[in-house]
């Protein structure tokens, strides 16, 4: 199963096992290496449809003549390589920063990056899947040599000197997400159910609106009056608001060290604390939740000492090697510290939080870790007080290392790529990328939080088909003047409520090893809205500025498919198929994007839904029928959108309404509060 192993110890920098010794039912393993041996136990058992690979080691006779054992090197103190073959293409996800993760395609193991978390390896109708794990204070990453694939240990604290967990998750399968979702779970039972997976927990509340973030338009100047000055403009524009986003600035902070000093608002840019603010967004702007921003250390570089802050949360911080001060990694210190904050802020008004700079704590645990559970007992704490006071209304930001993903326990929603950068022409396709291909590794822990956009932007529509397709938050960070209410309307029902996907967005599957965007091809995301399935097409810089492609029944990443889809295009307003025996052939331009319906056809009538929206079903509330009639309740006026073979008339309340129809498709105008009377089609 191994054919090497090389160890990085606190007396020897690299030591290669290369010959084995002993060998015991294929599992406990001598190697020696010159004086030096090892006891290595790589096990590998079946579990929950996947294969689960154990690593344990220990050192035989390693003390030196003074008396003092030897200890694996915290990062990367022990790697194994498994020796398998090259062979097709495959796609990794990697950690490129401290705090996020990317994808790398490729088809040569050897050009597998240090720190890749998801290997997907494509080879005919066929994926191979390596998941690296990060539990019980070890961490495993993957890197790629010619000969195989390495995997690395690393460990959250110093001086160990026994190696026993699971590393890696291996799983074979022709559906790369119904793999990757048995490995998650076979993870899941090896690590002794210390997490729950996506679909055991509950959506956030604010979610259900679309919001309004500060960062983008005001940075770390944001104040009270810049605050309402936009919620001015967005009453102006008749904008319902589901929610405001206080990002990094408002908090008392010194600047010059970047430590907290308090746990209310700077004084100056909030002269009448958190409090007042919220509650003027929430009884003059009817804004229904208001969230604020907080750093995990308390600020950047935690708690300034001495300071208000440090008075009311001393009992549960301690200081760290570095010197910085916060909450003591243990639970009753994390429960501590985010709960007497935390506490403080629902007494305000705060509904949710936005909990950043996350990938910065396992740096900050080095060598002061008392136990292997420090970093789940941060997030334990923390994801207590949240439920307690939020009701579980928390965004994880900053959060993609291993260390961060694999030890919250219930939080469903977490940043997955870096910032939305407007300011920088093009920068939309590596946010895409992150944002799309992270979904594939951390989809079923979280639903991916897209970042905010710009509203009024050249790349608005790119932006807001991507946010509404990826079954997360969707908010906006427009400055003072720039809102495009158009754009706006596309996403929302008439009260406000956010018509998006519901599940995890993801590439189609001729996509999935493939980088389509810098390749002059179509990128196909896909993600459901109830029954229906949704799929976003993008392209960037394409030669010739004009491609074709076309939507194959076997790409589409759909549980249970019908046997035939209907394509609806909201742009052309047109209609094709795509099934078993069907292809539905695309055309598109460079940086050009489109939303597709996939709509499970009826025999007698096929609801669309309304053309206006970038997810036209999620504007139906509900549809009955009885024998020929179909009465459809709406949440949205607009173009109302159905395909039928027969003839029809149309009545919105009482009222008999003309309506067109170009072959089946038929198109019904619903004005103003036309929706709320409902929609009848008798059928003839």
């Amino acid at each position: 199963m191994i054919r090497e192993i090389i160890t990085h110890t606190s007396q020897n920098p690299e030591i290669r096992f290369s010959k084995l010794l002993q060998e015991n039912d294929g599992e406990k393993m001598v190697w020696k290496a010159g004086n030096e041996e090892i006891q290595v136990n790589v096990s590998s058992a079946g579990c929950e449809g996947a294969e689960v690979l154990k690593a344990g080691a220990c050192f035989l006779n390693r003390e030196n003549r003074m008396g003092f054992p030897d200890s694996f090197r915290r990062e990367n103190g022990m790697e194994f390589l498994l020796p398998i073959k090259d062979g097709g293409e495959f796609l990794a996800i990697y950690q490129h920063k401290a705090w996020w993760t990317r994808p790398l395609f490729g088809t040569k193991f050897c050009e597998v990056p240090e720190r890749t978390q998801l290997l997907i390896r494509k080879n005919g109708n066929a994926y191979e899947v390596l998941l690296a794990v990060c539990q019980n204070g070890m961490r495993a990453d993957l890197k790629g040599d010619d000969d195989g694939i390495y995997v690395c240990l690393s460990f959250l604290r110093n001086n160990v000197r026994n190696v026993d967990g699971p590393a890696v998750i291996r799983g074979l399968g022709t559906d790369p997400y119904e793999t990757i979702s048995r490995c998650i779970a076979a993870a899941k039972k090896a690590s002794g159910n210390a997490f729950r997976t996506l679909n055991e927990k509950s959506r956030p509340g604010f979610m259900k609106g679309i919001g309004w973030c500060t960062w983008d338009s005001l940075g770390q100047n944001v104040s009270e009056q810049a605050i309402l000055e936009k919620m001015e403009e967005f009453r102006r524009l008749n904008i319902p608001v589901g929610y405001v986003l206080i990002d990094d600035g408002w908090s008392d902070v010194n600047h010059e060290t970047l430590k907290l000093r308090s746990l209310d608002a700077d004084p100056e840019k909030f002269p009448d604390g958190i409090a007042g603010t919220v509650r003027t967004l929430k009884e003059k702007y009817h804004v229904k939740y208001v969230g604020v921003w907080q750093a995990f250390k308390g600020y950047w570089y935690g708690i300034e000492e001495g300071s208000p802050a440090h008075l009311q949360l001393s009992p549960w911080l301690m200081r760290y090697a570095d010197g910085e001060i916060t909450a003591r990694p243990t639970p009753d210190g994390a429960f501590g510290f985010w709960n007497c904050w935390h506490e403080y802020l629902r007494r305000a008004g705060i509904d949710f939080v936005k909990v950043d700079g996350q990938g910065s704590v396992p740096t900050m645990l080095q060598g002061d870790c008392p136990d292997d559970d420090a970093m789940r007992n941060l997030y334990l704490g923390l994801e207590a007080s949240v439920y307690l006071n939020f009701d579980g209304n928390l965004i994880n930001c900053m959060g993609m290392a291993p260390e961060n993903v694999w030890n919250r326990s219930a939080s469903p929603l977490s940043r997955s790529s870096d910032d939305y950068t407007p300011t920088i022409p093009g920068s939309i396709v590596e946010h895409l990328l992150q944002n799309c291909y992270d979904n594939v590794w951390q989809g079923d822990l979280y639903l991916g939080d897209w970042d905010m956009f710009w509203s009024d932007h050249e790349e608005n529509e790119y932006s807001a088909m991507l946010r509404v397709l990826s079954g997360g938050p969707v908010y906006v960070s427009d400055p003072l003047g720039h809102t495009n209410p158009d754009i706006i309307r596309k996403l929302i029902s008439e009260d406000g409520s956010l018509l998006h996907c519901d599940a995890a967005a993801r590439p189609a599957y001729d996509g999935l090893t493939r980088d389509l965007l810098r390749s002059g091809d179509i990128l196909k995301i896909y993600n459901t809205c109830g029954k229906d399935g949704y799929l976003g097409c993008f392209t960037w810089d394409l030669p010739g500025n004009e491609t074709t492609g076309m939507i194959r029944w076997v790409d589409i990443p759909a549980g249970q498919k019908p046997d035939s889809w209907l394509v609806y295009d909201r742009e052309t307003d047109s209609i094709g198929r795509c099934g078993k025996e069907e292809t539905y052939g695309l055309r598109m331009r460079s940086r050009d994007s489109k939303i597709l319906a996939l709509i499970p056809e009826e025999s007698d009538i096929t609801v669309i839904g309304i053309r206006e929206k970038y997810i036209p079903g999620a504007a139906i509330d509900q549809v009955v029928k009885a024998g020929s009639l179909c009465h459809i309740r709406l949440n949205s006026c607009g173009t109302l959108v159905f395909s039928t073979e027969k003839t029809v008339r149309v009545m919105i309340g009482d009222l008999e309404v003309p309506c067109r129809n170009n072959g089946t498709l038929y198109t019904v105008s619903v004005p103003g509060d036309g929706f709320r009377k409902g929609v009848s089609i008798y059928m003839e």
